[in-house]
């Protein structure tokens, strides 16, 4: 990647730009217009979301089957437990270590700004134009 020329950065660039957004607008903090809400109160609207009786019994099937395993100590119980902490481990181990770049292309999202340039990155020798 620190050799890729000036259009494929930004194009990774631009994808990461728009999964962020799509991100922002999922959580409220854009509209679906990418822009920024003018109240600042982003969740004073209580969203309530019909559950039918289908979802409801598998939701509470799913959470039964786990406990079920875990009282009888189930081997395939222990290997998914495993394999979540894990997973947790290493998701807060990434959030920790890329946190400030995330937050800048967060704040770059909510303000409306073009993602710079990497071509800055690369020596001169090796860009191509």
């Amino acid at each position: 990647m620190f050799f890729a020329d000036e259009k494929e950065i930004t194009k990774e660039d631009e994808h990461l730009m728009e999964s962020i957004t799509e991100e922002a607008i999922q959580i409220g903090l854009l509209t679906d217009g990418g822009e920024v809400p003018l109240s600042e109160n982003y969740n004073s609207e209580l969203k309530r979301v019909k559950v039918t009786k289908l979802q409801k019994i598998k939701r509470l099937t799913q959470r039964s089957a786990m406990l079920i395993a875990r009282k009888n100590d189930d081997p395939d119980y222990v290997q998914w437990r495993k394999h979540r902490d894990l997973a947790t481990k290493y998701r807060l181990k990434i959030e920790k270590k890329l946190k400030n770049e995330a937050l800048a292309k967060a704040k770059q999202v909510i303000s409306g700004k073009k993602p710079k340039s990497k071509t800055s990155d690369i020596p001169k020798s090796k860009r191509t134009t």
